[in-house]
């Protein structure tokens, strides 16, 4: 019924995509490439085949008909991923899809065209088990990291050069404090696809995890901080993941753990756009989260937080890739009820500045902020000009 459903809502175009100087392959950070680019420059690749060009799908479907009738092998999936490429005859080929395989091979199929890669989040924590798989080799002209710790660790397995930028969403949003959330959990909850007992997350150790597995420790970290806000008279504030038509079962799955807390006040703040949790960071005296890449993004705003990445499993430790203690003055890499209040009360209390000095002195290299994504403009008007 899902497939249907989704069969229904494609949108059918029937010319060939226009010449334009740059291809964005997926449309799901849209946003991020219309402040980052000019209209006129750039088509967009449909990934998740939300439209589908029936002029490209005929070429397809003819040169795989053709492969069978000479028995080669190629899907036609990627067929017509080659010829859209072909069609749009673009400089350059750019994305925020820094966990899709494929991609990653595109270059060796067109080596006149430039490819650009931008780190999305830390899905290397899970990808870096398919990337260290795959025998063929991988490049990028131009791979864009968080930071210099990431910027190593793709290095292992991927080809090309490695720009720190920071996160391209985070440096959109300019730095404005004001104090309005005490307490903000970022939230990771996504809703299970079939039941909560299916495989959600494969390990670096190649263990695999349910959907029950990985989020047990949301239920527990929520209930320490409904006590942490109890006993100091806060609100607790949860930044969510989905947009209000979608958040319902996000709300309802705090709301299962948090019921038993009478006197809590509590919110789940849903998603507005892809830019709007970052104002609500910045609204926040003190951040919680467990082992978000938004975590992250907060330590580049400056805000005051805290991690309990508890889930014990491997590569989720705080600071992946770098290698740190279990535990640290505003981290932890295990569960233990008294030590996570105490992080919390003590972070909560001390000033801005002793906080910038607590952060630079552990975790400098995993920082880098640099506002309206000035320097990735540069190099992408460098690459088209050429």
């Amino acid at each position: 019924m899902e497939f249907f459903k989704k069969l229904m809502n494609i949108k059918l175009v029937i010319k060939p995509p226009k010449t334009k100087k740059v291809l964005v392959y997926d449309s799901s950070n849209i946003q991020v490439f219309e402040n980052l680019l000019n209209k006129k420059d750039y088509n967009i690749f449909f990934n998740r085949y939300e439209e589908l060009n029936l002029f490209i799908l005929k070429n397809a479907i003819f040169i795989f008909i053709k492969k069978i009738f000479k028995f080669k092998s190629s899907s036609l999936s990627s067929i017509y991923v080659y010829e859209f490429i072909k069609a749009s005859n673009p400089k350059l080929v750019i994305t925020l899809v820094d966990n899709k395989l494929s991609y990653f091979l595109l270059k060796k199929r067109f080596p006149k065209i430039k490819f650009f890669l931008i780190q999305n989040g830390n899905s290397l924590i899970d990808f870096k088990e398919i990337l260290s798989q795959n025998k063929k080799e991988l490049f990028i002209d131009k791979l864009m990291t968080f930071n210099k710790i990431y910027a190593k660790e793709f290095s292992k397995y991927v080809k090309g050069k490695k720009i720190i930028i920071g996160s391209i969403k985070n440096n959109f949003v300019k730095i404005k404090k004001y104090k309005t959330i005490k307490v903000l959990f970022v939230s990771q909850f996504r809703k299970f696809k079939k039941h909560k007992k299916e495989v959600y997350v494969t390990s670096q150790d190649k263990k695999k995890y349910t959907w029950e597995d990985f989020y047990q420790y949301e239920k527990k970290i929520i209930k320490l901080l409904a006590k942490f806000c109890i006993n100091n008279d806060y609100k607790l504030s949860i930044a969510g993941f989905y947009e209000n038509k979608h958040g319902a079962a996000e709300k309802n799955f705090y709301n299962e753990q948090l019921i038993h807390f009478p006197n809590l006040k509590w919110e789940v703040y849903n998603k507005i756009d892809i830019y709007s949790t970052y104002k609500l960071i910045d609204r926040s005296s003190l951040v919680v989260f467990i082992d978000s890449a938004l975590g992250y993004e907060t330590l580049m705003r400056n805000t005051k937080c805290v991690s309990f990445s508890v889930r014990k499993i491997k590569g989720r430790n705080f600071g992946w890739p770098k290698k740190l203690n279990q535990e640290g003055p505003f981290w932890i890499n295990y569960f233990d009820e008294t030590k996570c209040l105490k992080k919390l009360n003590h972070i909560s209390q001390i000033s801005q500045n002793h906080w910038k000095k607590l952060k630079n002195k552990y975790i400098k290299d995993l920082i880098f902020y640099n506002y309206k994504n000035t320097e990735l403009s540069k190099i992408i008007n460098k690459e088209i000009k050429k």
